[in-house]
């Protein structure tokens, strides 16, 4: 389980850092004819899996969190 400072450093990255790298590296890439489909596909690829990977710690957190309470 992450610490809840790591989830929310790891969520902010995956969803807002990442995407806007994605664009930007589009956009450089179209703009020098560039063919960076690879690399955005990679980074989108990642991200996809990081972003099952914190839904899935979270599910398991709020589960035990739920839990507990009823204990």
């Amino acid at each position: 389980m992450l610490p809840n400072k790591v989830y929310d450093v790891a969520k902010y990255v995956l969803q807002i850092v990442v995407p806007a790298l994605v664009v930007l590296i589009a956009g450089i890439g179209a703009l020098y004819g560039a063919d960076v489909s690879k690399i955005t596909a990679l980074l989108t690829l990642l991200a996809t899996f990081g972003g099952s990977v914190l839904g899935i710690s979270s599910a398991v957190h709020q589960t035990k969190t739920s839990d507990e309470k009823e204990e």
